[in-house]
This record gives structure tokens, C-alpha cells and sequence, in this order.
């Protein structure tokens, strides 16, 4: 990165290349226009991978130029490819505030050259848990998107996390009310044929590669925690490091290095899972802790009291309170 460029070109992987042509040699299509009957230059850019995104730190930057920039911040990053194709990776534990933020710079899409009709990415499949009242929060804020969404998207993707959590997340975006094309899903191939675009996967990917630079080895501890999320009663380091493509040494030790370890993730993936079936479902107690391998109740508070400061039946009634 130098002089707040990321600059990458696609040669089998991204590698350092050539800037792009400003946002000033964009073409200049009417905003009416959509991908179906966009410009010969235009679908040329967009059947190649894109040579790279401008990342700024400034929301009034990607506000007032946003083709070709990304925006990155501690929690979220949102990009745009081209004039109908932008998108947003989201990641960690966002709170209200980080919600709002994401929002404001997602006015990106009222710039006069982005088309109507276009496709939008949301990448929210590292975020690791949402407080009830955030969600509540942010299901009213989608609310005042709805009517530009209906008029102006032809297809919306949504990646969430697997499991409960995810579900949660869905059933916050349902809530809002939207009734565009909008695809909710845990697959990435899923979510980018649905798109319809050629270069969403591309797109996903670069932004992707600098949403990864910025969380750094939280990028490893979020391809733990999917990975411990789908076997929370079963996971061990062995299968865990054969998932990841490592042995269970270079697992243990590429922990290490970034504070932590399979041992505390697992403590932590439980933790979060049993929080949200606690707020959420109307399981019993004895049988969260056994869904995410607790074992017993006593366990899961005794773990919950250490970590959060209630046992479970306080959490519970907090969370519905």
C-alpha cells in the first residue's frame, strides 16, 4: 500500500499493478442505463476482474468519486467496482454506531454515476454476534432504504454467517420489509450467481483481500470460528488445522503469535452460540449446553459467569428484558 492505494492486478493472484483510470474517464452512460445495455467500454471493463480499488479512509471521498474506491474502516469496508456493482464486507461484533457509520457511507449509491438497476454484495459472514438491541436498531434503519432499494437494485445479495447467529441476521433483514431480488445466504457462489454480474466474484474478492489486511490474524481466527461454529460439540485442533489447510502445529503456533488459541476460540464460539440461543430460541438451558458442548448447565454458566458476568438464566432474562 503507498499513498493510500492498494494497487492489484489480476495474474492468476492480485499482485501490485497499475492505478486506474480516474473516476473523470469513466463512461458516461445515462444513470438510466443498466448492465443489460451498458456501453461496449463498459462491458469490457466489466468482464475483467478489476485492477485494483483506491482505499480511502475519508467517507467524503468514496461519497464524491466512489467508482473504483473502497472505504475502509476498523469494522467494515464498503467498495465500488463500477456503476452497478458496489458492496460492503462487514466483520467482528458490530455496534450501533458501526451500523450507522456503514450506512451513511453506502449513500455512495446517490452519486450521478451509479446506474439504477445495479447490483449490491453484502458480506456480512465474519461478523461474529450482534447484540438484539443493534439488530432491532438496524432493522429500522434498512426500513428508510426500502423504497430506494425496491427502485433502484435488480439484485441483492446477503452472505451471513452460518448457524443461529446467521438466521438472527436474516431474520433482521426480512423484518425490514424489502420486496427487490434479494438472495440471503451462507455461500459465496451462491450469493454471486445470483448477482448475474461478471465481475461480482472479483469484486468480492479484492475487497475481500483488503478487509483481511485490515483485521489482520483475525483473518485466521474467522476461518477458525466458521469452522468450530458447524462442529462446536465435536471440533478438535487436529480437524480444525486439516479444514484450514495446515497442520495442527502451524495452526497452534499462527495462534500463538496473535494471542490467542484453539482452546480459547472454542471457549468463545460456544460462548457466542450459547448467548444467541439463550436470547433467541426457547430451548432449555440443559439443552444449549449440550447443542454447544458445554455439557451441562452448570458448565455453560460457570463459563458464561467467567466471560460475560452472569450465569445463563440472568443473560437470558437481560437479553428479553
Amino acid at each position: 500500500m503507498e499513498g493510500g492505494h492498494l494497487d492489484l492486478r489480476w495474474t492468476g493472484r492480485w499482485t501490485v499493478g497499475e492505478p486506474p483510470a480516474s473516476d473523470d474517464a469513466a463512461c458516461d452512460r445515462p444513470v438510466e442505463a443498466t448492465s443489460r445495455d451498458a456501453c461496449d467500454a463498459c462491458d469490457a471493463r466489466e468482464l475483467a476482474p478489476p485492477p485494483r480499488f483506491e482505499v480511502t479512509h475519508d467517507v467524503r471521498a468514496i461519497l464524491a468519486a466512489p467508482i473504483g474506491r473502497c472505504l475502509v474502516t476498523p469494522g467494515f469496508v464498503v467498495w465500488c467496482h463500477a456503476p452497478d456493482l458496489a458492496g460492503v464486507v462487514l466483520w467482528g461484533t458490530p455496534d450501533e454506531r458501526a451500523l450507522t457509520d456503514m450506512m451513511a457511507a453506502c449513500a455512495l449509491v446517490h452519486h450521478p454515476r451509479i446506474v439504477k438497476r445495479r447490483r449490491a454484495l453484502i458480506d456480512c459472514s465474519a461478523v461474529e454476534h450482534i447484540d438484539a438491541d443493534v439488530l432491532v436498531g438496524f432493522s429500522a434503519q434498512a426500513r428508510g432504504w426500502v423504497a430506494t432499494w425496491e427502485r433502484d437494485v435488480a439484485r441483492h445479495a446477503v452472505m451471513i454467517p452460518s448457524g443461529w447467529g446467521g438466521i438472527v441476521m436474516a431474520g433482521a433483514l426480512t423484518a425490514a420489509g424489502a420486496s427487490h431480488p434479494i438472495r440471503i445466504t451462507e455461500d459465496r457462489a451462491t450469493a454471486y450467481a445470483f448477482l448475474e454480474h461478471p465481475a461480482a466474484a472479483a469484486a468480492h474478492a479484492a475487497a475481500s483481500q483488503i478487509a483481511d489486511a485490515v483485521r489482520g490474524g483475525s483473518g485466521l481466527v474467522h476461518r477458525l470460528r466458521v469452522h468450530v461454529a458447524r462442529e462446536l460439540a465435536t471440533a478438535t485442533a487436529a480437524s480444525a488445522a486439516q479444514a484450514l489447510g495446515m497442520s495442527t502445529r502451524k495452526l497452534q503456533r499462527a495462534l500463538a503469535r496473535i494471542g490467542t488459541s484453539f482452546s480459547d476460540e472454542l471457549r468463545r464460539v460456544r460462548i457466542m452460540q450459547a448467548e444467541t440461543l439463550l436470547v433467541h430460541s426457547e430451548l432449555k438451558i440443559e439443552a444449549i449446553s449440550t447443542r454447544v458442548g458445554f455439557g451441562t448447565a452448570s458448565r455453560l454458566s460457570a463459563a458464561l459467569r467467567r466471560e460475560r458476568h452472569v450465569t445463563a438464566s440472568e443473560l437470558r432474562a437481560r437479553g428479553r428484558g
